[in-house]
């Protein structure tokens, strides 16, 4: 009788150790499958740091009151990386969102912030925020913002001494594999003496780069009488050079460097704030191929006014004039190459300009280049003071070469 009482109760125990396990079972089923997003975001937001709270310096002031140094609450704002992996139901990543609903909260309570993406949008474009900045450095410092590498080694190299660009100059830029070869070529039978730049790329062998450099050299030195060489990049680095170095210097300055940009943008600079004329002209992408002027009577005497001239850059170029017209309602704009001594004659109709006496209408003219060949031309009728009223007449023209 004693023993199946105990039979009795151990099997009774069992079953409630069963039934317990089973209940534990099936909750911790339920919270891991049906409710774990809930549970998950209960235990990320419930987290909590303990955290030294130092007291506030005193305030520092001087002997009339005025803070000398003070105190300023400071946030830091920290993202969970796994909210930040989480996505939406479209399976798209969540952190544009925290990133938005941060941004929002802290404009919302007129927080600073800094703002590091390198990335702002101006008038509906993207730009990048070093670009930005590189054209305030070059506006700062009267850096022309369109000067790219070559013009800077042009402006670099005809700063220097003149044994050293008397002939050619090459100019060999190696970026990993790539080799990019500049070779400047001065007109002396101009005034001012024109220059351009030829550039072409070259692959680099990355396991024979000497052999290699030294047949680069070799086609690059065909038919050309070069003064001096400069290298720049890091494709340069290392003590690689043997067979190439040693043909390069033959008969040859070379020269080796990694700021010969930055230096021809400020030789840029100072040229351009010189008072001296400067004695080339740089025929690049972006400069002028054509020069626009006008003959006119100066005292007496005929000469050609200048309005656009060649080598200065179309983005930044503009001419304007204010003349007086004399006999026909036409106006002859002078269009010529700087190598050439022949021009090419443009006439320009003023249609519907009043009858009035010679001289007695003034006319201001603006020339504005659209691109390195083509200019645009705008004509406006001025009148001549309260003697002939303006016909507010405008006429727009655009030229090319």
């Amino acid at each position: 009788m004693e023993e199946r009482k105990k039979v009795d109760r151990l099997s009774i125990i069992k079953n409630l150790i069963l039934v317990a396990f089973v209940v534990i079972l099936v909750k911790i089923l339920y919270m891991t499958t049906f409710k774990y997003e809930h549970y998950t975001e209960l235990a990320e937001n419930k987290t909590y740091k303990q955290l030294l709270i130092k007291a506030p310096r005193g305030e520092i002031k001087d002997r009339y009151g005025r803070l000398l140094a003070g105190n300023k609450n400071l946030f830091t704002v920290q993202v969970s990386g796994d909210e930040i992996k989480r996505k939406d139901s479209n399976g798209k990543s969540m952190a544009n969102d925290i990133c938005l609903k941060l941004i929002n909260l802290l404009e919302k309570n007129n927080e600073e912030y800094i703002d590091e993406f390198p990335i702002y949008i101006q008038n509906g474009k993207y730009y990048y925020t070093f670009d930005k900045n590189i054209r305030e450095y070059k506006n700062n410092n009267n850096i022309p913002q369109e000067l790219d590498a070559k013009e800077s080694f042009y402006y670099f190299v005809y700063n220097q001494k003149q044994e050293l660009w008397l002939h050619d100059i090459f100019l060999f830029d190696c970026r990993g594999d790539e080799v990019r070869c500049c070779a400047t070529v001065r007109d002396t039978r101009t005034v001012p003496q024109m220059v351009t730049i030829t550039e072409e790329v070259h692959a680099l062998d990355g396991i024979h780069k000497d052999e290699s450099f030294y047949k680069i050299l070799l086609d690059s030195f065909h038919g050309h009488i070069c003064s001096s060489v400069y290298l720049v990049g890091d494709g340069f680095d290392g003590d690689w050079m043997k067979m190439s170095l040693s043909y390069m210097c033959k008969g040859r300055r070379a020269f080796i460097g990694k700021n010969l940009y930055s230096k021809g943008a400020c030789y840029a600079a100072i040229v351009r704030e010189q008072k001296n004329p400067w004695p080339y002209v740089y025929m690049g992408d972006n400069e002028m191929k054509v020069n626009v002027s006008l003959k006119v009577k100066n005292r007496g005497k005929w000469e050609f006014l200048s309005l656009i001239n060649a080598g200065d850059n179309w983005y930044e170029a503009s001419g304007d004039c204010e003349v007086l017209l004399d006999g026909d309602k036409e106006i002859d704009f002078w269009l010529q190459l700087p190598h050439s001594r022949d021009a090419r004659i443009e006439k320009l109709e003023l249609s519907d300009l009043p009858e009035r006496k010679p001289k007695t209408t003034r006319l201001r003219i603006s020339a504005k280049p659209v691109s390195d060949s083509k200019v645009k031309i705008k004509i406006r009728d001025l009148g001549f003071g309260e003697i002939v009223k303006s016909s507010d007449l405008t006429w727009e023209y655009t030229m090319s070469l």
